[in-house]
Order: structure tokens, then sequence, then C-alpha cells
């Protein structure tokens, strides 16, 4: 059996059934850093990210929403930087002073 501790990015296009399936990640743990959700539905999801301690990064397009874990490194929001690096992907940096 595998057992994965970490993930850094977990994407969802589920069609409808984003909450069921992040109820099922154990948010709780802190095991995830970031999800990218497609949703319709964003007030119910967003609480709940929220409620489970995420907080949003950026809206990327109409229904997708990227998130991360509340600040773990303590680093201060004015030193991120989302960058596009090509058509839909992105990534977050902290960058040093």
């Amino acid at each position: 059996m595998h057992s994965i501790n970490n993930v850094d990015l977990l994407s969802l296009d589920v069609e409808g059934n984003e909450l069921a399936i992040l109820e099922g990640c154990s948010l709780e743990k802190g095991h995830i850093k970031n999800i990218l959700v497609e949703t319709s539905d964003y007030k119910t999801i967003n609480d709940y990210l929220i409620n489970s301690g995420y907080f949003l990064i950026k809206k990327l397009s109409g229904h997708d929403y990227l998130y991360s874990l509340k600040n773990p490194l303590k680093i201060p929001k004015k030193f991120w930087k989302l960058t596009k690096t090509s058509t839909q992907s992105y990534v977050m940096c902290a960058f040093s002073c």
C-alpha cells in the first residue's frame, strides 16, 4: 500500500463534485499545500477552504481558483509573486528583500 505524506498541488476538475472530494481529503492535516479548483459554486467551495485553513491566491479564469495554506512559512504577502509561466501554468514564489 502506498502512502502520500505531502501534496504540493491538488488540481480538481470534477464537474460539481468538488465539495465531496475536498471533504474526503482530510485538509485539517495540512498535507496539501496548494489547491487549484474549477467550480461553478465559488461561495460554497471558498467558505469550505477558508474554514479549512486555506486562502485564495488568485482567480485564474471564470471558474478556476488557486488556494494555498495560510502562509506556512510566515512570508509577508508583500513578498509574494504569482508568475504565469505558460498558457495555464502559474508559479507562486516568495522572493527576498
